[in-house]
């Protein structure tokens, strides 16, 4: 673990947050897509490829929040590494928007 910047010697970002392993788990950029989708607009389909993780998204609503502040935080190269189909930076934008609205 290098201290300086949080993260292990591989680059994988290591913070630690309420709910980070379910995020993880259900994925940074999936879960902002359906937020997304969820909130903003119901034309937006990129997370369509794991309809299966609908159910985490729902269960951890008082996070979300949160978790999009932090994923403001996060590196687009890092979120660039997703299979739905979205860049970092549009995951980032995503998350600006989302954050704008009451949630």
């Amino acid at each position: 673990m290098n201290e300086k910047t949080n993260s292990s010697e591989d680059g994988k970002h290591s913070s630690t947050f309420e709910g980070r392993k379910i995020l993880y788990n259900m994925g940074v950029s999936w879960f902002v897509s359906y937020c997304y989708y969820d909130k903003i607009d119901p034309t937006h389909k990129n997370w369509e490829k794991y309809p299966e993780r609908v159910s985490s998204y729902t269960r951890t609503a008082h996070y979300h929040r949160s978790w999009l502040e932090k994923v403001l935080g996060m590196k687009p190269k890092n979120l660039n590494k997703n299979e739905i189909g979205l860049t970092g930076d549009e995951v980032i934008k995503m998350a600006e928007a989302l954050l704008k609205t009451d949630l």
